[in-house]
């Protein structure tokens, strides 16, 4: 799966989980919030970052469901 450089490892890490609605009840967020992690800065968004916060319920959901999700989709971009 390739990743979108603008979008950041966000939209895969949502594509992976089934789309956006499958990824806030895994976040345990709502549709909104999952559509920000894909969003500008200047739209309010985290530039394909997912917050931290969220990612221990992501994880878990992952664990829990049988669906393999690479960690380093949800640590920051260094030097991808």
């Amino acid at each position: 799966m390739s990743i979108d450089r603008q979008k950041g490892y966000a939209q895969t890490v949502i594509a992976l989980l089934g789309g956006p609605s499958v990824a806030a009840k895994a976040a345990r967020v709502g549709r909104t919030q999952v559509w920000r992690w894909t969003a500008s800065k200047k739209s309010g968004g985290t530039e394909g970052m997912i917050p931290q916060e969220r990612h221990e319920p992501i994880m878990r959901y992952c664990r829990d469901n049988g669906i393999y999700l690479p960690p380093k989709l949800l640590l920051p971009r260094i030097d991808d």
